[in-house]
């Protein structure tokens, strides 16, 4: 197509683009036969630079534009699914506490009358149905608590309270709930505490017995023979003190691996775990 227009010179210069060629910007000149200069060299050569920087703007835009778009999509199913879940647990907080309570009526119910059937006249065969009838009755009343307590843990509103209460009362409980089932099972059940240790505190009696309780029962649960001892010392004793509990066993321990998964829900060390000792983890 040169000739008939009449163009005896051109200068080319390729416009790249992500390191390729896209496009190229061509300059012709009809008549006489000429020699390019430097400066419409550098000239087009400049167009060229600037083209490329233009198309590069033009794709980061739409990429910002696209990531933008996407940002925003996810942030909305992540709102949408976030207030989902919170629903659903609501709901599943909603049913756990209710239900709880409608459980606890009756039971308490249960273990009234058999604290009832104790006080009477009673051959050696009718006391022992009516104390495992009470023992149980209160270790299902304990776990129904702790159902009502993880609602509430989920909920937000569990509360720590702060009162008087004695130690030794406190031990006197556990040793009720826990001490039987250690001596069912020919264990030592023993407490360890500190001389320094004061009677008389300040704190939730109620939440510390919970724990201590998991933990003794969870020993005895894994102990076969030997003992589970509950130690209190002190940790600190300025005008408040802050005292240290622990429960020691001798019973199957856990690996270093084992360890690793104490705290995940549902978990145990090993299938052989569940199918001897039972429980969920």
């Amino acid at each position: 197509y040169l000739a008939p227009l009449g163009i005896r010179s051109m200068l080319d210069v390729s416009i790249r683009h992500a390191g390729r060629t896209v496009g190229v910007i061509c300059c012709e000149h009809t008549g006489p036969k000429r020699q390019w200069r430097d400066e419409e060299v550098s000239f087009v050569g400049a167009l060229s630079d600037v083209l490329s920087r233009a198309l590069t703007a033009a794709q980061k835009k739409q990429a910002d534009d696209s990531l933008r778009e996407l940002n925003a999509d996810l942030e909305r199913r992540v709102e949408e699914r976030t207030a989902e879940a919170e629903a659903a647990n609501a709901a599943k907080s909603s049913f756990l506490a209710n239900m709880s309570h409608e459980i606890r009526t009756p039971m308490n119910a249960i273990i009234g009358m058999s604290h009832l059937a104790l006080k009477t006249n009673l051959d050696s065969r009718q006391r022992d149905y009516v104390q495992k009838i009470d023992r149980a009755a209160n270790n299902l009343l304990g776990i129904i608590n702790d159902i009502l307590d993880f609602s509430k843990i989920e909920a937000g509103k569990l509360s720590v309270e702060s009162i008087d209460f004695t130690l030794h009362e406190l031990l006197e409980n556990l040793s009720d709930l826990v001490g039987q089932k250690a001596q069912d099972k020919g264990l030592e059940f023993s407490f360890k505490l500190d001389p320094e240790v004061p009677d008389h505190l300040v704190g939730d009696p109620l939440r510390i017995g919970q724990v201590l309780t998991n933990f003794c029962t969870n020993a005895i649960k894994f102990t076969d023979s030997g003992k589970v001892t509950v130690a209190i010392s002190v940790l600190e004793r300025d005008k408040d003190v802050l005292l240290h509990f622990s429960v020691r066993d001798s019973g199957i321990g856990l690996t270093r691996e084992q360890k690793a998964s104490l705290f995940r829900v549902f978990q145990q060390a090993d299938s052989s775990t569940t199918r001897k000792y039972g429980g969920t983890g």
